[in-house]
């Protein structure tokens, strides 16, 4: 059974080799790598071109740089396999590990099939930590069981990426299903959700299959929200998306409020973390409108955090972000001398 593998490439010269031998040794036996360049301006293009030449299972192409997600959208229309996987240009493949999935795609043919991931962070280029995040639920599931597990299958972080996915080919093209262009951020999460609501049969493992490379720069996430003016606008699109997950799995309009409210923390929490003092304020009279607006009660919500935004408590969010943003900075480096000299020890 061949599966179709999307990687959108721009600008990964220094880390498209090693994706690709990962994806080599990773014990598929039927495949085809989709390699889209888009538009990138170091070697991405010709290194791409070079990898077609070299492995027949391997086809090079080139766009105007127009975003990941019409990137993923060209790979889906030159696809043949019977499953697609959008993979990122940066990350890796456990190896072997795909051997016992591909018989599972074989034997109960799934929609979706799903699986963990390893969060591998990096300091000056080298892997010195990781971290496992897995679903202890497996199994195949039908839309009655799975659709019940939508707020847990989110919390283990099954829901918000798309490369831990192997997804029907048929179900994306006879439904012209694709990404959301007009989207640079949750366009994944937002695919998952429209994605969902077409499938009936879904294989959750628990085995930690793909591995993220963690940017060293953890702080690019709350920099590209403060693109909007308001973090409820993004949310609005991801509404739009689990309505119509909602209408399919014949649930009630509002059943995923509270899933969207933690979203939207979510968010506020990353946007607060590069937000001056006064811009906080702004971020917690959005959220206290969105939840007036969607009657979600704040008596529903929970924790310090969570209460200081919903009493605009800006300065305490403020020196709390920044404080967490020296702890975890210290953390990962105390990490990283203890990886080095664990090292050593062992190098004698």
């Amino acid at each position: 059974m061949k599966c179709s593998i999307i990687i959108p490439a721009y600008n990964t010269a220094r880390t498209l080799d090693a994706t690709i031998n990962s994806i080599m040794k990773c014990g598929l036996s039927d495949y085809e790598i989709i390699l889209i360049d888009d538009g990138s301006k170091d070697d991405t293009p010709s290194l791409c071109d070079r990898f077609a030449a070299e492995y027949p299972a391997i086809r090079s192409y080139h766009q105007p740089n127009s975003g990941v997600s019409a990137a993923r959208n060209h790979g889906l229309a030159l696809a043949q396999g019977e499953y697609v996987w959008f993979f990122d240009a940066d990350d890796s493949v456990a190896p072997g590990s795909m051997s016992d999935l591909e018989h599972i795609l074989l034997v109960q043919q799934p929609d979706v099939l799903m699986f963990g991931m390893s969060f591998d962070y990096y300091w000056k280029g080298e892997n010195y930590r990781s971290e496992q995040i897995t679903y202890p639920q497996p199994g195949q599931k039908d839309r009655a069981m799975w659709k019940t597990e939508i707020q847990a299958l989110f919390q283990y972080n099954y829901l918000s990426p798309v490369w831990n996915k192997l997804i029907r080919r048929k179900l994306l093209t006879e439904n012209q299903l694709g990404f959301n262009t007009d989207m640079f951020l949750l366009e994944d999460l937002e695919f998952s959700f429209r994605c969902l609501s077409l499938c009936d049969i879904v294989y959750l493992s628990d085995r930690a299959i793909y591995r993220y490379r963690q940017p060293e720069d953890e702080g690019n996430a709350g920099r590209r929200l403060k693109r909007f003016d308001k973090l409820s606008y993004l949310l609005g699109q991801l509404e739009t998306a689990l309505n119509t997950l909602s209408v399919s799995l014949d649930m009630a309009r509002g059943q995923f409020d509270d899933l969207l409210a933690d979203i939207f923390l979510m968010l506020a929490r990353q946007r607060i973390q590069v937000s001056r003092r006064k811009e906080i304020g702004v971020i917690c009279d959005d959220f206290i409108a969105w939840l007036a607006k969607h009657r979600v009660s704040p008596e529903q919500l929970s924790g310090t955090y969570t209460n200081k935004v919903l009493q605009r408590k800006a300065d305490w969010l403020f020196w709390r972000s920044r404080y967490s943003a020296v702890r975890h900075t210290v953390a990962n480096r105390v990490k990283y001398l203890r990886y080095l000299k664990k090292r050593r020890s062992a190098h004698g």
